[in-house]
């Protein structure tokens, strides 16, 4: 099961685990978040002005993204941002909530 979890007031992302909904290169739902988790990697990567701090562990299937705005107009940024990945992610645990948990703290 992947897990997701969003915490909202520290800009925090963290997706965690396989989906097993098929075998590895077959699997959908996992096709499905890892494209929006490249999608948020990339956006993150290339903006130095949230003070980023990122890691990537693709052998126990770990990302987890941190945003350290400095100003309220970064704060609002970032927050749309992961707001905007977050709803894709809830869409996925929506539809497939066997092999997805999303949860916002």
């Amino acid at each position: 099961m992947i897990r997701i979890i969003y915490e909202r007031d520290e800009y925090t992302v963290t997706v965690m685990g396989h989906a097993g909904s098929a075998e590895a290169g077959k699997d959908t739902v996992c096709a499905f978040v890892s494209a929006l988790s490249e999608a948020m990697m990339k956006r993150v990567k290339g903006n130095r002005k949230w003070q980023p701090a990122y890691c990537i562990n693709r052998e126990k299937a770990i990302v987890r993204v941190h945003l350290t705005p400095r100003s309220r107009y970064e704060a609002l940024t970032a927050r749309e941002m992961l707001e905007t990945v977050c709803a894709g992610y809830r869409a996925v645990a929506a539809d497939y909530p066997e092999f997805v948990r999303f949860e916002e703290r």
